[in-house]
């Protein structure tokens, strides 16, 4: 059980690191690679996840670094936006940049589970490649500060949900991997509001 509970945090935290919208303000940088990714980023949460999808390519690889985890193809990234919708992603573009087909972005990002958890707004390094038109890959980071209080937070909501609820934990991961999906989301944010009333 600690095993899993370690990997949940993990996992937790990697369902953060990739979920976006913007706040609609312009960014540095220019080019139709940085308008794809502000398209994106300001769809993120916001618009239908199908209709955020349309501007991956097929075989499109999103990592979120240093957490383990890397989401493949349609099928996963239509989990995981639809995971973002579900928890009210939004995310700030503080810092755009590119430069060919690369495009780099600092990033700012506030939702339902993170206002839950008292961890408020966190911020990340992000690098994504746009080729004809659709983002191929993305590598997207927690900033240490955003990663270190994150985990604070995530390890007491973890421990507690072992010592009331264990069951959840396999819920939200089975398999022992976090299942990004709109049902997941659901799950967590229950979850949280109920530990939120008891914190």
């Amino acid at each position: 059980m600690a095993r899993m509970s370690r990997v949940l945090i993990v996992a937790l935290l990697a369902g953060c690191v990739g979920q976006y919208g913007v706040s609609g303000r312009p960014a540095e940088g220019s080019g139709a690679e940085a308008g794809v990714v502000r398209t994106f980023a300001d769809g993120f949460g916001r618009q239908s996840p199908g209709r955020v999808l349309r501007l991956f390519a097929d075989d499109a690889v999103l990592e979120l670094a240093g957490l383990g985890v890397v989401l493949q193809g349609r099928q996963q990234l239509q989990g995981f936006l639809e995971y973002g919708a579900e928890v009210k992603a939004r995310l700030e573009v503080r810092e755009l940049s590119g430069q060919g087909d690369t495009v780099v972005c600092r990033l700012s990002e506030r939702n339902e589970w993170f206002e839950l958890l008292g961890a408020g707004e966190v911020t990340y390094q992000a690098r994504f490649r746009v080729r004809q038109g659709k983002i191929s890959s993305g590598v997207v980071a927690l900033e240490p500060d955003s990663k270190d209080r994150l985990q604070q937070r995530l390890v007491k909501f973890v421990q507690w949900l072992k010592e009331n609820d264990p069951a959840v934990i396999a819920k939200l991961m089975p398999g022992g991997k976090l299942r990004f999906s709109r049902e997941s989301a659901r799950l967590l944010l229950v979850e949280l509001r109920v530990w939120h009333g008891f914190s």
